[in-house]
């Protein structure tokens, strides 16, 4: 496919489901292309990642939502039950989310029927609703936590909303995006399109998940979403608001966490390393990746509990310094720790093509997971976790004084 473009290669590749193409690979530390058969389907692809974290605590990951998240979810909690789960952590970090219904289907496997979700306000009164959970829970008493970041938006939203609100679950990490609308197209001449924002989303205390500085910053940027101005768009910043058992919650936009830990900061040396590769940066991915091939298939004994070792290391500045991209050994050491957790997420990937082993890769410096995991070996009931959260705040905020 060399000089072809992205179109011409998908137009060769697709066909009729059941018809096969042949195609062969060129793949890095194989002399010859591979011949391959692929007999065309529909490609569905996985978005949950679940696995036991540790005896007793059970970790699920949803990357983006679909139509079937939420049986997904049910089904792997079902099998981490026959695994001995005690507790559970839903990580919805990174999580763009989806359609409002999928993050109340979502939110139905850990809520009672009939507890309100999400609503939505809005000037147009067949927009105005509220929506509740109708399925029985997974299980009414497992002690919950949900993992968000600033960049855990929408679907995200109501869900991490939804569970804190009635103190079901606590949440942990950073606040979240603040994506919480309703759009509608109102069609124009020519065959064109408006899109308004014409409803927001709030959760069952009150909170508009909506985050105005977000549309503002569209606005700025030229984006193509217009607010429409109104009750509707009122900004709660800086209003305080209540859970089912009393603890209070912020409004002004996104979902505030309980706990608030982010992830471990990079040292001087490393910020160092980052920026100097500047523009290389593409080139160093891509490097890291063909390094990772190329020992993948030098080493077909590898085993999922690898260590990237001072060889390994060294190996890899040299293949970089072959493939042009130029970078000092000063500091190339002094950045050893990411670089090395970087190369074995690569190396997993490639060797084992198994989310878990690349997951647990990744969770090496993982503070939000390990804060999770503390709190939930001790946090035996959602009560114990939120009295474990505030006895933590309160630690951490005597330290800074």
């Amino acid at each position: 496919m060399e000089g072809w473009t992205s179109d011409k290669a998908v137009t060769v590749l697709r066909g009729p489901e059941g018809a096969a193409v042949n195609i062969k690979i060129s793949r890095v530390g194989v002399p010859e292309p591979i011949p391959v058969r692929i007999v065309r389907a529909i490609i569905e692809v996985e978005y949950v990642t679940a696995f036991m974290l540790e005896p007793g605590i059970g970790y699920i990951s949803l990357a983006q939502f679909s139509a079937k998240s939420a049986s997904d979810i049910r089904h792997q909690i079902a099998l981490l039950e026959d695994e001995g789960i005690t507790s559970l952590i839903l990580d919805l970090r990174s999580n763009p989310g989806g359609l409002l219904e999928e993050g109340v289907s979502v939110s139905d496997i850990f809520l009672k029927p009939g507890v309100e979700v999400v609503e939505t306000r809005s000037r147009i009164p067949d927009q105005n609703d509220t929506f509740f959970s109708q399925r029985e829970p997974v299980d009414a008493d497992l002690p919950v936590i949900v993992l968000v970041n600033r960049w855990s938006a929408s679907a995200s939203e109501i869900v991490a909303g939804a569970l804190q609100d009635h103190d079901r679950a606590l949440v942990v990490g950073e606040e979240t995006f603040g994506k919480g609308s309703v759009q509608t197209l109102y069609p124009l001449p020519g065959g064109n399109y408006l899109k308004i924002t014409t409803a927001k989303w709030y959760t069952p205390s009150g909170r508009s998940i909506e985050n105005e500085s977000h549309r503002a910053m569209l606005a700025a940027r030229g984006g193509s979403s217009v607010a429409v101005e109104g009750p509707s768009a009122a900004i709660d910043a800086d209003r305080v608001f209540y859970t089912d058992a009393g603890r209070e919650v912020f409004g002004g936009g996104g979902i505030s966490p309980d706990l608030a830990v982010e992830g471990e900061a990079m040292t001087e040396a490393e910020i160092e390393f980052r920026e100097e590769l500047g523009e290389q940066a593409a080139a160093y991915s891509d490097a890291a990746f063909r390094f990772s091939a190329v020992y993948a298939n030098q080493h077909p004994d590898l085993r999922p509990d690898f260590q990237i070792t001072p060889a390994m290391l060294d190996r890899f500045y040299e293949f970089l310094d072959e493939a042009g991209v130029e970078i000092s050994r000063e500091l190339y050491d002094g950045a050893e720790r990411v670089v090395a957790h970087e190369l074995a997420i690569d190396l997993a990937t490639v060797a084992f093509d198994d989310e878990e082993v690349t997951a647990r890769r990744r969770m090496a410096y993982d503070t939000p997971v390990k804060t999770a995991a503390e709190l939930l070996r001790e946090g035996r009931t959602p009560k114990q976790l939120f009295a474990l959260a505030e006895t933590r705040k309160s630690e951490e905020g005597y330290r800074e004084q």
